[in-house]
């Protein structure tokens, strides 16, 4: 999950986790929640808890997300190009990856969209990008990771990663001129992906790398 503490100060919640005692307990904290985030398919477990939970909220599904999950109290779907938060619109520019399918039933999969916030630089990735320890940052080089880590790793980087450029991949043009709109004109340097770790600087050529064909 990602927080973002607006110019007003009301926070924006990236793909939500389970609203525990003491999340929520730092998130109030933080000040009053305004907008919640669901940017894919697959990260929808919590929104209707952080719904219940925080009602004045705005949540958001990407596009096509209210036919998807129906039985979730949407307030809105998320809109490819600038961030349409209301106020916090220009805080925020969004890419919608439209151009991707699961090969076996022709329908959208993760259908996500990624946001870059402008003034921290920072981009807002789910399920197009993940960052997994390499384990070679231990002592003398020596790798750090467990067993099911690394195992993890090479499946989802050497096996899931090819299988997703060459049959989830819909409109390879398409997708390419996404990436390319994303990463080029210097809008981002840090990433925060859902899965792996916080990428302080060099993000762009990153993702460059990540989602090359």
């Amino acid at each position: 999950m990602g927080v973002v503490k607006l110019e007003d100060g009301a926070l924006w919640v990236h793909s939500p986790v389970d609203l525990d005692a003491p999340t929520k307990k730092a998130i109030d904290a933080l000040g009053p929640v305004r907008h919640v985030v669901s940017p894919n398919y697959e990260h929808v477990k919590w929104a209707a808890q952080w719904k219940a939970a925080y009602p004045d909220a705005t949540l958001w599904g990407c596009p096509g997300m209210k036919r998807k999950y129906p039985e979730i109290s949407w307030d809105e779907e998320l809109v490819d190009g600038e961030g349409n938060f209301g106020g916090a619109r220009a805080e925020f520019a969004a890419t919608w990856f439209d151009c991707e399918a699961n090969p076996f039933t022709g329908k959208p999969f993760f259908n996500e969209t990624v946001f870059v916030h402008k003034p921290s630089r920072v981009l807002f990735v789910t399920d197009v990008f993940w960052n997994y320890p390499d384990g070679k940052d231990g002592k003398d080089g020596k790798e750090t990771l467990p067993l099911g880590t690394k195992a993890w790793k090479f499946g989802m980087d050497r096996v899931y990663l090819p299988f997703y450029r060459k049959a989830m991949v819909t409109d390879a043009t398409r997708f390419a001129a996404k990436r390319d709109a994303l990463i080029g004109g210097d809008a981002f340097d840090a990433v925060l992906p859902c899965h792996g770790a916080f990428v302080a600087s060099g993000g762009a050529k990153l993702i460059a790398e990540h989602l090359a064909s």
